[in-house]
């Protein structure tokens, strides 16, 4: 009996070794590791404590109702560390081992970006309004609740306070498509509530923003782009959010447009806006296509960045069912990025590898990323591992994942990640509420400029698994 409880145990031994290494996003191996822990310490402290009440009442000489005090203790406290350890696990699963949202990016059926979760945090879902051939109409909502250090209510003040903080967001999208599927025009408002909550003081805000946009492509690309903002400090929660009414006067209008076609099948993007009651006009971007024998070739230059003395140009190479990009900055430094996409599963144009090559001032390395898509417990993963050569060994690449989910209206890619501080801080520290950092930011500037053409240039988008093709490349 003693040799079948000891090759018993050596088993759940082996078998809790085996799912250490297996795949940390199949539930069912991390429940099976769990569920087999929970039977490895329940053996142990049944073992501990059954020795213990048997010497204890041998010691004592305890008879009777001490004998049976002694035996109920130690039911007592084998349920006691039962329940402890079932706690303890169930709490490590949901803080350590379950993914959170870090940042979700919403894509119609044309592979179009049309919506950007405003910040890091758990992602909305889209209340959609309509979905036809000719419209997708949808509302997102936001609520954000956390902590924020080092804050001051006034720029004037020498000190700061750490204050809790309540964002309600709510913005409604409308976009319109042509018959080409092409996006012809968009049209966003959004409501922002900030409640900042001190010590000693508790400030109030409403900030809304609206936008639209008009793209046509007959005879060239043209997009007139305008946006407007308003914000305000308020001193009760309204009962119903609502959108500010913006007058025309308070809208700002970028528009762009392309000159036209040269005989190298080359163009200029121009960027024209007012200021200081003057009409800027720049060049934005200077574009060239070749047609190739199974696609098309966009070579994309962009204008001099005057802040860091660099410029940025891609080579995009469109085929049927694969894009390939060459990205290149020139200046300062020299950074050479060559990036594979491939239609899978459904989903067009989705990253499969990532080259680097970095050339600064006394730095050089080589990076390669490869997104491996894979199924797991019935859900769509894609998972980003890096691998680099000659980085300083500060230079730690961390492994990406993302969650695809497939709706009526397109798919939505959500990007994950793991709690960073340890199992045993969350223990000591249970209390400590989410740090909003992002708050620094624009608010939405991100949501409110997918639609912007000059989006691409102005944001980091390179790590975006789905290659959405810019507007001003659907050329009639």
């Amino acid at each position: 009996m003693k040799k079948t409880k000891i090759t018993f145990f050596i088993i759940l031994i082996l078998a809790y070794i085996g799912t250490l290494f297996a795949e940390p996003l199949d539930k069912t191996y991390i429940y099976s590791k769990h569920i087999i822990l929970f039977i490895i310490i329940g053996s142990i402290s049944y073992l501990i404590l059954n020795r213990i009440t048997k010497s204890t009442i041998v010691r004592l000489n305890l008879e009777g109702a001490k004998e049976t005090l002694a035996l109920s203790l130690k039911v007592i406290a084998f349920a006691g560390t039962l329940v402890l350890t079932s706690f303890i696990q169930m709490d490590y699963i949901g803080y350590s081992e379950t993914l959170l949202e870090r940042n979700c990016r919403y894509y119609d059926d044309y592979n179009n970006l049309i919506f950007s979760s405003p910040y890091y945090s758990k992602c909305p879902e889209l209340e959609i309004i309509e979905n036809t051939d000719n419209t997708l109409s949808f509302v997102a909502r936001n609520l954000l609740e956390g902590t924020l250090d080092d804050y001051r209510f006034d720029e004037n003040d020498q000190e700061t306070t750490t204050i809790d903080m309540r964002l309600s967001i709510i913005s409604e999208t409308t976009i319109s498509y042509d018959s080409n599927n092409r996006i012809s025009n968009v049209s966003i408002n959004s409501s922002t509530i900030s409640e900042i909550y001190g010590k000693a003081d508790t400030k109030l805000f409403n900030h809304s923003y609206s936008v639209f946009v008009e793209n046509t492509y007959d005879g060239g690309f043209r997009q007139l782009n305008k946006s407007a903002t308003y914000s305000e400090e308020i001193y009760t929660v309204p009962s119903e959010q609502s959108y500010h009414v913006f007058s025309e006067e308070d809208y700002e209008t970028i528009t762009y447009y392309s000159g036209e076609l040269s005989e190298d099948s080359e163009f200029v993007l121009y960027k024209e806006y007012m200021e200081d009651e003057i009409l800027v006009t720049e060049i934005q971007t200077t574009i060239s296509y070749l047609d190739l024998s199974n696609g098309v070739s966009y070579k994309v230059e962009d204008a001099l960045d005057t802040l860091s003395e660099s410029t940025y140009g891609e080579e995009v190479k469109l085929f049927d069912g694969s894009v390939e990009v060459l990205g290149k900055w020139a200046g300062i430094g020299a950074t050479s990025i060559i990036t594979q996409y491939m239609s899978r599963n459904g989903y067009e144009n989705m990253k499969l590898t990532s080259d680097s090559n970095v050339n600064d001032p006394g730095d050089s390395w080589v990076s390669s990323r490869v997104y491996n898509y894979q199924v797991i417990s019935g859900k769509e993963y894609v998972i980003k591992s890096s691998t680099v050569d000659g980085y300083p060994k500060t230079y730690n690449p961390e492994n990406t994942i993302y969650e695809l989910e497939k709706y009526d209206y397109g798919f939505v890619v959500k990007q994950l990640y793991y709690p960073n501080d340890s199992y045993l801080k969350h223990l000591l520290q249970p209390n400590t509420s989410i740090l909003l950092p992002w708050l620094s930011q624009s608010v939405n500037a991100d949501t409110t400029s997918i639609f912007d053409v000059g989006y691409a240039f102005d944001f980091n988008i390179l790590d975006e698994i789905i290659y959405s093709k810019p507007a001003y490349m659907y050329l009639d």
